[in-house]
């Protein structure tokens, strides 16, 4: 009889042992089929558990190779992401401040993270942590899932930049500086309307390749000479320069004039080249943006004029 109690024993043991193996395999299986980062944490921050794309988003080890699941279990933060010691400053474990408030909030949170890797890169994650309880209902660790969303941030700005800024020079576009106007309409600000005299001889003369560099250069010369202020591309040959409050603009003019020349007389090709500018201050009684740039661009034209005869 006692043979027989200790032999069901045994295969109770078996199966039970069996199921945990089985429901392991489940779970494992169920975390290693999503994309996102996946880990299991116990209480003083050591990793018991996660999936391969945790893993495959490790740096190498110090020596250079990929480390193993085998390597990782049991190992914090530091370890895992080739962090020294100085970069925290509690200890192996530290990667616990998310973790300690969703242990005391005692549900799931959602986190905005950057996460600081070995080789100085860092990785913009969406966390959500959840707390991890036993059968007495005592928090035993926390599970984490997070998407990794560095590349879409980095496309977004991408996108954004080019919606935004000039292909040729890098300095802001139409669209951006006339946003700009608009929403500062009830704001003092005055803008410079700028075109260059004699750039269709450039063209003509020297090449469309040789009137980008005109471009380029006025881009550049305009952003030294005004760093203050926001220059932006209108396109072609025509620039505008936004500047909030209030400022001589006769004075600025004048010195934009001169410094604009004196760049253009670095290059022969360039020695034609000038630049008429018109100004005008926004009025903030009776603010109208259309106006605005029409007294900007009359002026301009008529120092244009001017600078003909």
């Amino acid at each position: 009889k006692e043979l027989i109690y200790n032999f069901k024993k045994l295969l109770d043991k078996i199966a039970e042992d069996n199921e945990v193996y089985e429901y392991r395999k489940i779970i494992e299986t169920v975390i290693n089929t999503s994309v996102d980062l996946i880990w299991v944490k116990d209480i003083k921050g050591r990793h018991k558990m996660f999936n391969n794309n945790f893993l495959d988003a490790l740096p190498p080890a110090k020596d250079g190779h990929k480390k193993t699941y085998d390597e990782c279990v049991d190992r914090g933060h530091l370890f895992l992401w080739e962090l020294s010691p100085e970069d925290y400053s509690g200890g192996e474990f530290i990667c616990m401040e998310s973790e300690l408030d969703v242990i005391e909030a005692n549900r799931t949170l959602t986190f905005d993270e950057k996460l600081i890797v070995g080789n100085g890169d860092i990785r913009k994650l969406i966390t959500k942590k959840s707390p991890v309880h036993d059968r007495a209902g005592n928090i035993i660790g926390t599970v984490g899932v997070a998407k990794d969303i560095t590349q879409e941030l980095l496309y977004k700005e991408m996108l954004e930049k080019n919606a935004n800024t000039d292909y040729l020079t890098g300095i802001f576009n139409r669209r951006y500086m006339y946003d700009l106007m608009e929403a500062n309409i009830y704001n003092e600000f005055a803008v410079l309307f700028m075109d260059l005299d004699n750039f269709k001889y450039i063209n003509d003369t020297y090449g469309h390749n040789k009137g980008d560099e005109a471009i380029v250069l006025t881009a550049e010369t305009l952003q030294q000479i005004l760093p203050d202020f926001l220059v932006g591309r209108l396109g072609g040959d025509e620039f505008i320069v936004f500047m909030e409050g209030k400022h001589d603009l006769q004075e600025i003019v004048s010195t934009v004039k001169s410094k604009i020349k004196e760049a253009y007389s670095k290059d022969t090709c360039f020695q034609t080249l000038d630049i008429s500018i018109g100004y005008a201050e926004n009025n903030t009684q009776n603010p109208d943006i259309e106006h605005l740039i029409h007294i900007a661009d009359n002026i301009m034209y008529d120092s244009k004029i001017l600078q003909k005869k």
